[in-house]
């Protein structure tokens, strides 16, 4: 037990201590110019822009603000769907985030990227990965869902893994992964396929014959309610 806290603590302190913020003030001086100096902070920052550095290639993230990341060499992902056929997870690339979205970076580590915060974006209908605003106890079920902890330690081989077993907190500004319980077994990695495809999809329009699956790949018979996959195609209805 002491040896499972303990570690918890190291995951918690090296995840926090990952990401380095920068609040971006404005000032302007007696002649009219503006000029932008950079702060320091310890709180999620509410001005135009964000600086983000992470020291590894990929990261688990969300923030308070909405964020665009067109133009941004920063790549943002969202997980789409779930292939039952090889346990892994469908990573979309997305651009406009709204606040409270949990994403995966890929970056060059220890570079940073200046982000915008835009007032609005577009929502976004599917996520498999949830965000963790503020610091706690990630459990192993939240209802009927099962709940995945990103891996943090080895780069070479980023995956998901079941948090059954496990005493796992989760600073603020992180994300893990929920899939229905019992998809996949516990002891198994989960990991990322990276869809080029961008998250945006098509409204559904009808057609004589075509294969219909939901986001877990599941063959159904009609189209539900929110993202279905048509004839490999992420459709909206």
């Amino acid at each position: 037990m002491k040896l499972k806290l303990l570690l918890s603590f190291f995951i918690m302190l090296t995840a926090t201590t990952a990401w380095a913020y920068v609040e971006i003030n404005k000032a302007t001086s007696s002649d009219g110019n503006t000029s932008k100096t950079a702060v320091e902070s310890d709180s999620q920052p509410t001005y135009e822009n964000i600086s983000i550095s992470s020291k590894d290639k990929h990261r688990v993230f969300c923030s308070k603000n909405n964020l665009d990341f067109t133009g941004s060499e920063l790549r943002a992902y969202i997980a789409t769907g779930f292939d039952v056929n090889t346990n892994n997870v469908i990573m979309t690339r997305i651009y406009e985030v709204p606040a409270g979205t949990g994403l995966l970076l890929l970056c060059e580590p220890g570079q940073s990227y200046e982000i915008p915060c835009p007032e609005s974006v577009p929502s976004i209908e599917v996520n498999l990965l949830k965000a963790t605003m503020q610091w706690g106890r990630l459990y192993e079920t939240e209802g009927d869902l099962s709940n995945y902890s990103f891996n943090h330690v080895n780069e070479d081989d980023p995956y998901f893994y079941s948090v059954v077993g496990w005493l796992i907190w989760l600073p603020a500004n992180e994300a893990y992964l929920q899939l229905p319980t019992g998809l996949v077994p516990d002891d198994v990695k989960i990991h990322m396929i990276f869809d080029p495809i961008d998250a945006i999809v098509s409204p559904l329009e009808e057609t004589e014959e075509r294969a219909i699956y939901d986001l877990a790949g599941r063959r159904l018979s009609k189209p539900q309610h929110g993202v279905n996959i048509v004839n490999g195609r992420k459709i909206l209805k």
